[in-house]
């Protein structure tokens, strides 16, 4: 219907869509509304469409009897057609449906409709029938609660079904209310003791029956004018599962026949059957509330709805096994967590074989057609680690556990035996639906479960088995087979990546590419994606063995750039593999220098077994210092390391002397040391021999360098360039110097040296010797300045320090 307001012709396509030509003259508009007037049979001066504006408030009664008589025609076979039109044109905005709906009930049109039907019937009247069912078809579609509650009472309903069986899409009338009232028989699987809750079982079927199959289907326009119809059928369901619940003996009896091992196979399929109803029509519940969806389940929980699954899943009748599935379905969409405690408890004591999720399994192995059942999703669900949240932790590797070690093996049985051999026995279409739902599993199960899925899929060759589906003649078998490889490699994993080279997967692609030959079809695009894949994301392994173990077959592919891009990207890898290799030689310094640190370590490693005799003789020996006031302080230094000394009489009595080149001199006096000066060597790192005499002086050079470069770190403006054999005092004393001063004043004469740290030169004694042909450290001399018997007892083992 066309409206007409100054410059806008105004007119609505559905409740949702309300659509206006503006025009800038209102000349224009009346020119095109007077065009439109005329196509529709219409005066130019009824612009509002033959009614006057008014509100659903001003509808009283007497109005309402006036607007009927000036909207509805007289309710006779003649002028059925009339009715029917007028029905429609008000079928286009929410306002003149609730105008029309309230004339037909203050008219009392159903009942002369209902007369006119049956006399219809009894001339056969073709023509007044079939535009009955155009009647009865639009009072549904006026959408209205109180017409709607008068149409599908049992006053009116059955005449409104047989108006509806004359449908003018079939030549001959639909047999609706035989069907309804003579052979559809109400089987009472349970004894109902309550009437008011049978009546309303009949009525929601018949209703549902008359929606489902009566009433056409609505058109993309036509959708929302039904929602009335639907909202009724609602609030039956609800009220239906409310009253199933307040019967606690009916309950009862349910769940103790559906778990008893004795009930019969057709009766525990009739139980299925009811509880999967009950079940399917909970889903309307609030999900808050006392009849809420939770105290549904609740209900259920306590009476044991879980116990009934296990022996309806192992009955031989196919019905009740999907019945069962679909139910646990519905349990699992509600609370996956519940279904899962269920699972671990009947597993603990049960055999493989047993095991409820082995049991489901096997029957979506052999379901005839397991895409429209539901044990897949039941899976998914159970599996999947989104739904695992709310779990402890122990809990949930319980539960994959329980799938990788007892369940996964039954998955992939029916699969593994029919490709056993590298080749495909069956591939029919059933067999290979049944192994492409397989395949789509694992894939989910790679996808979620790294580690568990990565260990079971490397130990038991997994791809090489999947990827013989490569051979099947239905192409989503081996689309399947191929994105199984192509998610393992999104999973980018260098497990697996190690376990394709190492078991030649892509040998089993090659050969499938080999196969399909020049065919451009969908399974040579998902081949060259997932090569491509593997050059885009540049995993090496794969990219170095796809080149040196197939590039031949690749090179005559010259419709892509792909495997030449493969090939140049091999290229680059090797290419920086050979010049990592060159930097790593030139840093890695010669075979002789880890000869001279090995030599070092072992002489580093000497037994300290002369450890208590060594203290013992340096304790004596600086006794003997304080009682002989002649002898010069430093003398006494040679006593405080015969460890040493023994060490270096032992192994090098023919070596020659570090400075002198002549053999070594074995000390004489203590006063001979007297008459020398202590230095500690300053210049470069020249290769000179440890003073410490260790078994070969090359093999100590490495730790002379790194101790040198402690003491002499902060030495750089005095560094001179001087002959190997030059040394430089870095301290003096004073032959005047006596053990009183050191007593009354330690720690003015300590040593210092530009580092200004008394430690770096104690641990800088590799690097100091003395002059004389003495064998003896100069360290021993830095540590006797300290005047203090601890300090000098530590000097022996400071020694033996590793680096």
């Amino acid at each position: 219907l066309y409206f007409f307001e100054e410059t806008l012709i105004v007119w609505s396509e559905s409740d949702t869509c309300d659509l206006a030509l503006s025009f800038q003259e209102k000349s224009g508009c009346e020119e095109i509304w007077a065009k439109i007037c005329e196509v529709q049979g219409r005066d130019p001066g009824d612009s509002d469409g033959g009614y006057d504006e008014m509100d659903d408030g001003e509808l009283s009664e007497g109005s309402s009897n006036a607007l009927s008589n000036t909207i509805l025609p007289p309710i006779e076979i003649a002028r059925l057609a009339e009715v029917d039109t007028v029905i429609q044109n008000h079928l286009a905005s929410q306002a003149l449906r609730e105008k029309m709906a309230s004339a037909i009930e203050a008219e009392g049109v159903l009942p002369k409709l209902a007369d006119i039907f049956h006399m219809c019937e009894d001339i056969e009247h073709s023509d007044g029938l079939r535009t009955l069912y155009s009647i009865a078809k639009n009072l549904f579609m006026l959408n209205r609660n109180s017409l709607n509650d008068l149409l599908v009472s049992d006053k009116y309903l059955k005449d409104m079904i047989g108006m509806l069986e004359y449908d003018p899409a079939h030549e001959s009338p639909r047999k609706h209310r035989e069907f309804l009232y003579e052979k559809a028989k109400f089987r009472e699987v349970l004894p109902i003791a309550n009437d008011e809750l049978k009546d309303k079982i009949h009525q929601t079927y018949r209703v549902q029956y008359l929606q489902d199959v009566c009433l056409p289907a609505p058109s993309l326009f036509e959708e929302n004018l039904l929602s009335v119809l639907n909202s009724y059928l609602f609030f039956n369901r609800i009220d239906i599962v409310n009253m199933l619940q307040k019967d606690k003996r009916l309950m009862k009896e349910l769940f103790d026949q559906l778990r008893d091992p004795q009930t019969t196979v057709s009766r525990r399929r009739d139980l299925a059957l009811f509880l999967k109803e009950f079940i399917t029509f909970s889903q309307g519940l609030p999900p808050n509330g006392v009849q809420s969806k939770d105290n549904f389940f609740k209900v259920l929980i306590s009476n044991d709805v879980l116990g009934t699954i296990e022996p309806c899943i192992k009955s031989p009748d196919y019905e009740t096994r999907v019945t069962i599935v679909d139910m646990l379905a519905l349990l699992v969409d509600h609370s996956p967590q519940l279904v899962r405690d269920y699972l671990l408890r009947q597993a603990k004591d049960k055999s493989d074989e047993d095991v409820l999720l082995n049991r489901l399994l096997i029957h979506m192995q052999t379901d005839r057609d397991p895409e429209l059942t539901s044990g897949s999703q039941v899976l998914r669900t159970l599996l999947d680690p989104d739904n695992m949240v709310s779990m402890q932790k122990s809990d949930r590797s319980e539960f994959l556990s329980l799938f990788y070690q007892r369940s996964i093996f039954t998955l992939v049985r029916p699969m593994v035996e029919n490709v056993k051999g590298g080749t495909i026995k069956r591939d029919d279409y059933c067999t290979a639906n049944r192994q492409s739902l397989i395949v789509r599993l694992l894939c989910f199960c790679i996808e979620h479960h790294s580690f568990s899925m990565r260990q079971h899929c490397i130990s038991n060759d997994l791809l090489n088995k999947v990827l013989v589906l490569l051979q099947s003649e239905h192409h989503f078998l081996a689309l399947g087979a191929l994105k199984m490889l192509r998610t393992v490699l999104a999973v980018k994993d260098d497990f697996y990546n190690r376990y394709i080279v190492r078991e030649k997967v892509l040998d089993r692609v090659v050969e499938c590419f080999v196969r399909n030959g020049a065919r451009y079809n969908l399974l040579n695009s998902a081949m060259l994606e997932l090569f491509d894949y593997i050059r885009s994301e540049d995993i090496k392994l794969l990219v170095k063995y796809t080149v040196e173990n197939h590039m031949a077959v690749f090179e005559e592919v010259t419709y892509v750039k792909l495997f030449s891009e493969l090939k140049i990207r091999y290229e680059q890898q090797r290419d920086r593999e050979n010049n990592s290799k060159i930097t790593v030689e030139q840093r890695v310094p010669s075979p002789a220098a880890f000869v001279k640190e090995r030599q070092e370590e072992q002489w580093f490693d000497g037994d300290d077994e002369d450890t208590t005799e060594s203290r013992k003789e340096i304790v004596e020996a600086k006794k003997e210092v304080k009682k002989d006031p002649d002898c010069h302080r430093k003398a006494a230094v040679e006593l405080m390391f015969p460890s040493v000394l023994k060490r270096k009489n032992a192994f090098d009595e023919d070596d020659e002397a570090v400075f002198s080149g002549q053999p070594a001199t074995p000390l004489a006096s203590v006063n001979v040391m007297a008459e020398k000066k202590i230095v500690i060597k300053m210049n470069d790192r020249s290769r000179t021999p440890s003073p410490l005499g260790s078994p070969s002086s090359s093999g100590s050079q490495l730790a002379s360098q790194a101790r040198e470069d402690e003491v002499s770190s902060s030495q750089n403006n005095s560094k001179e360039n001087s002959p190997s054999l030059g040394v430089k005092s870095l301290v003096d004393y004073d032959e005047s110097d006596s053990d009183e001063d050191e007593n009354s004043a330690p720690n003015d004469l300590m040593p210092s040296s530009s580092t200004g740290s008394p430690v770096q030169l104690t641990e800088s004694a590799a690097a100091v010797s003395p002059v004389g042909g003495d064998m003896s450290s100069c360290d021993d001399d830095v540590s006797s300045t300290s005047g203090e018997e601890e300090s000098s007892v530590s000097g022996a083992p400071l020694l033996r320090r590793k680096r």
